[in-house]
């Protein structure tokens, strides 16, 4: 997912889980290029941010870059559900190594309740 140059950061969850999901940050920057709505993306607040990533045109553009990647993969490969996340994955907030791999454990702890909810959803 992430050599897609619309995503930034992804992790995917499928251990233990009945199906594969993942969390994506999309790489703003390159948003802010090509669509109107992300152009001033960096200076809204959280709950606006949230609100922008909700939007059916972004989740059916990310639906679509999800697809484009899974080309060629096993169908228990694919990611069946999916969410996007606000803002990146970081060193300070202890969310990445210093040579900018995700650390699972602290990420997936961070995102306890969004990983219940998308599977129950």
């Amino acid at each position: 997912l992430q050599t897609h140059p619309s995503i930034s950061q992804a992790l995917v969850v499928a251990e233990g889980k009945p199906y594969v999901t993942s969390f994506i940050v999309p790489n703003f920057e390159a948003l802010s290029q090509e669509l109107a709505e992300f152009k001033d993306y960096l200076k809204l607040n959280l709950a606006e941010k949230m609100k922008l990533l909700e939007m059916p045109n972004i989740k059916e553009k990310f639906q679509k870059i999800i697809a484009e990647v899974q080309k060629g993969q096993s169908s228990y490969e694919h990611i069946k559900k999916f969410m996007l996340l606000p803002e990146e994955f970081t060193i300070e907030k202890g969310e990445l190594t210093p040579t900018l791999k995700i650390k699972r454990k602290v990420v997936m702890d961070k995102l306890r309740h969004e990983i219940e909810r998308i599977y129950k959803d």
